[in-house]
């Protein structure tokens, strides 16, 4: 993906996929009238996917894998247009995208030695992991261990992308349930994002600084007190430095403009 691209990208990073308001309501449902259905009956495509998945083994095509990853993609975006209004179903879903994600990885590293662009594995990968993750944070339960969630999200996101910051930051900036109701989480893994990446001030790019803005952005959002948003902005700070860095134009008019007696331009 060029410049031009990662700069589109940022600049709609606020179009999540589209999930059904059902979706937002099932989670205060009981779970003893949710009509259980097999993954067969709810997603009919799930059968012929497994049997295209494990005749495709041993292959060791980089064609087939693109188009398996482009098949795969499809069929999960339609099912989550069409087949929100359970949670019991989005489990589902999420199981199945959890085994895919592990088949589609070990059949990466068998043929990536042979690959000189692994730019579109990479970018077919962010888009399944971030539906994993928000089918994974919509059903996530109170009574759940968030470190356990968020070390579980890390852990995909760092070896599905092989530790490729533009991957996994593009991952975090279209993130949908960036909410209080999950802050737990996502201070692990925005915490995670910004110590493992972190660049020197002085050599961050335009896209750089634009998109450590929007997740810094994006995290704030999901503090409760004055407190530890003023926390936040201090972290903002470090992170980014004092002043904005030369803007390419399209970049420029993605960037708030500074009220006037701030001390400095990043907040």
């Amino acid at each position: 993906m060029d410049e031009k691209d990662e700069i589109n990208l940022i600049r709609i990073h606020n179009s999540p996929i589209n999930m059904s308001k059902k979706c937002e309501n099932q989670e205060h449902e009981d779970n003893s009238f949710i009509d259980v259905k097999s993954s067969e009956n709810i997603f009919p495509w799930i059968n012929k996917f497994n049997k295209i998945m494990s005749s495709s083994v041993g292959h060791r095509s980089y064609q087939l894998l693109k188009h398996l990853l482009s098949l795969y993609t499809q069929h999960v975006l339609t099912s989550i247009n069409t087949y929100c209004e359970k949670t019991l179903d989005m489990i589902k879903l999420k199981n199945h995208l959890s085994s895919t994600l592990i088949f589609f990885h070990l059949y990466w590293n068998d043929i990536k030695e042979h690959v000189n662009d692994c730019n579109l594995y990479l970018n077919q990968m962010s888009v399944l992991l971030g539906i994993y993750i928000d089918i994974e944070l919509k059903t996530f339960k109170c009574t759940m261990d968030s470190s356990k969630v968020a070390s579980k999200l890390l852990s995909a996101l760092w070896i599905y992308l092989s530790n490729s910051e533009k991957h996994i930051f593009r991952v975090l900036l279209k993130l949908k349930f960036v909410t209080k109701k999950y802050a737990k989480i996502y201070d692990l893994i925005f915490m995670k994002s910004f110590t493992s990446f972190k660049k020197g001030v002085e050599s961050l790019t335009d896209i750089d600084y634009v998109r450590y803005l929007l997740v810094l952005k994006m995290w704030k959002k999901t503090k409760e007190t004055v407190e530890e948003k003023k926390q936040m902005n201090k972290m903002a700070l470090t992170i980014l430095g004092p002043c904005i860095p030369k803007m390419r134009n399209e970049l420029l008019n993605i960037i708030p403009k500074v009220p006037t007696g701030l001390e400095d331009e990043t907040i």
